[in-house]
């Protein structure tokens, strides 16, 4: 669309308006006033919509406020669906659209990568090697001895009790460590594993021995103190 703006420039902020709209980029928030929207920015992208000044944690979570002066018969809430959506249906709202475009700010939240889940491969060679567990009131010893079996030897020292959560309720890894123990029960007494037990990953042995609770792949360590992750990851 064809847009015809005026711009004005102060120390404070641009004040930005066409033939239906007005918009400001502020440096910072100083006061609300009723018939505006108020949008935090950093890097150009979108924080969070501000309500109040008490809205305003500290001046690090953003580097530029938006403020739109709404226009007659439109709502917050029609305006900010406007903007999440960067769709609209009048011409004031296509104007905010494109000033915000014209002058580079998105309205998406910028998306954060999720880090890649490491993987592992199992070899032969690493099929021969004993893991050591020393860990969180348990200690045994480990052979990963084919792809989908992991194997504990007898003698192996479990922990107790599963911690509890801060609310004092059961959790996730507690539930599903004592669910392998039920299926091996007949394989420990007073918490000592009696004869060997085949369990399908590192994370289960993590499970059935400390209810897991840190990151069994660097609990797992050879007689020379390397990692069953140093061993086996792929890079």
């Amino acid at each position: 669309m064809e847009l015809k703006l005026e711009v004005m420039i102060d120390d404070s902020k641009i004040l930005i308006s066409s033939q239906h709209a007005i918009v400001k980029i502020l440096k910072s928030v100083k006061n609300i006033k009723d018939n505006e929207l108020y949008i935090l920015m950093k890097d150009r992208r979108f924080v969070k919509y501000v309500d109040n000044m008490n809205d305003l944690e500290d001046n690090n979570q953003y580097d530029k406020a938006i403020a739109i002066v709404m226009p007659y018969g439109i709502s917050e809430d029609e305006m900010k669906d406007t903007l999440e959506n960067n769709q609209a249906g009048s011409d004031v709202e296509n104007e905010i659209l494109a000033i915000l475009d014209a002058f580079g700010y998105v309205m998406q939240k910028k998306e954060k990568r999720k880090p890649a889940k490491a993987q592992h491969r199992w070899s032969k060679e690493v099929s021969q090697i004993e893991f050591y567990v020393d860990a969180r009131e348990s200690k045994a010893t480990v052979i990963w001895q084919k792809r989908n079996e992991m194997l504990l030897k007898a003698g192996a020292t479990m922990m107790k009790e599963a911690p509890l959560n801060k609310d004092g309720s059961v959790g996730l890894s507690a539930k599903m460590g004592n669910t392998l123990r039920e299926e091996h029960k007949d394989a420990f007494e007073n918490f000592v594993t009696t004869k060997d037990i085949v369990l399908k990953s590192v994370n289960e042995i993590g499970l059935f021995l400390y209810f897991a609770g840190t990151n069994s792949w660097l609990e797992l360590v050879d007689k020379d103190g390397k990692t069953i992750d140093e061993w086996t990851v792929v890079k």
